[in-house]
Order: structure tokens, then C-alpha cells, then sequence
């Protein structure tokens, strides 16, 4: 982990007509926070609803594609594929 001082900017397209900008961090300062990877801490509450929740495979994946996009409605197909990618399985 870094913590990083500078100016953040927009540099816009010299030819590009579509409005999009390419930005950079002119970085003039960095500090290092920590070596080492952060690791998730999870509550003993936390742990017990996850495994309670895998209990019920057949469930699971239904309830969680329906929670990934609740305003699209249908689509369960591409939003159980994407929740599929998004999870690495």
C-alpha cells in the first residue's frame, strides 16, 4: 500500500472529438503504508451467515444472480455468468 501526493489531471485528445480524457497522476511524493498485502478480518457473525448460506447450494446461486442487478430484470443467464467471473469460478 502507497500513499501517494501530486496532481491528478485530465490531459484531453489532440484530435479526438468524442470528449474523453486521458488522465495521469503527476505523482511528487510517495510514502509506503505497508508491505504486505491486506487481508480481509471477518466477524465470528460473518463467518456463521457465509456458511449458512453455502447450506443451501442450490439456493445460492439464484439468490446472488438476482442480487447482482435487481433493477434488470430478466437476463438470469448473462447475470449468473457474470457473477461466475466476477467470483473466479
Amino acid at each position: 500500500r502507497l500513499r501517494v501526493s501530486g496532481v491528478y489531471r485530465a490531459m484531453p485528445a489532440k484530435a479526438s472529438t468524442t470528449g474523453m480524457f486521458r488522465t495521469l497522476v503527476l505523482g511528487n511524493f510517495l510514502r509506503v503504508l505497508s508491505k504486505e498485502a491486506c487481508s480481509p478480518h471477518y466477524a465470528a457473525a460473518d463467518i456463521k451467515n457465509i456458511k449458512n448460506l453455502a447450506k443451501n447450494d442450490a439456493k445460492l446461486m439464484a439468490e446472488m444472480s438476482r442480487s447482482l442487478a435487481p433493477s434488470v430484470y430478466g437476463h438470469d443467464d448473462i447475470k449468473r455468468a457474470l457473477l461466475l467471473q466476477l467470483l473466479g469460478g
